[in-house]
């Protein structure tokens, strides 16, 4: 009787040790996600102030670069 008292106490308190641990892991790894996302913006901005094009600057000229390859094609064909 009492070691079948002792089992079901030693159950509850590893069910309450794991449900606490669960808790922590995702608290940790909200935290982590925030200091992530705090990083990634302070370099974002370190970089743009070095002038540095984000990658939206290099989309942007990269379709910019590809209209200006297809007027200087079509320029070609209609004078040669």
């Amino acid at each position: 009787m009492l070691r079948n008292i002792a089992i079901a106490t030693s159950r509850k308190a590893r069910a309450a040790l794991g449900e606490g641990a669960d808790v922590a892991r995702a608290r940790t790894v909200e935290a982590v996600s925030k200091l992530e996302k705090v990083f990634q913006a302070r370099v974002a901005h370190a970089i743009g102030k070095l002038g540095v094009p984000s990658p939206r600057d290099v989309r942007a000229l990269s379709r910019k670069v590809a209209e200006l390859q297809r007027s200087v094609d079509q320029l070609r064909r209609t004078r040669a």
